[in-house]
């Protein structure tokens, strides 16, 4: 699957962006592994606003594992030092990990 830079359009929330780059047209992604708390749950606007806060309007590099049901890239998400968004958000324990689809046991520990 592809890997590209991208810059981020908006944050939908602690694991869905919207991306545009020269590659693709305006996609939306979902962040491989991780679930994030839905808005009405506790604390749950936190990971969107962090994410925002972070990322939001930046260039970043998306590495896509593969498309969803619903037509979107799942990808795992690098900001401009490389660091992984993914991994960030799980160690700062403001998503889940999603267990179903990630049993990557050191996100787990």
């Amino acid at each position: 699957m592809p890997t590209f830079n991208a810059t981020v359009t908006r944050v939908i929330d602690g694991d869905s962006i919207h991306i545009k780059s020269n590659s693709v047209p305006i996609k939306r992604i979902r962040l491989f592994g991780i679930d994030a708390p839905e808005i009405l749950q506790y604390d749950g606007p936190a990971a969107g606003r962090y994410l925002a806060a972070r990322i939001g309007g930046e260039s970043v590099s998306i590495k896509v594992l593969h498309h969803d049901q619903y037509k979107r890239y799942v990808a795992m998400v690098y900001d401009q030092q490389g660091r992984c968004l993914n991994e960030d958000m799980v160690r700062l324990g403001l998503v889940w990990v999603y267990r179903k689809y990630n049993p990557n046991a050191q996100w787990i520990d």
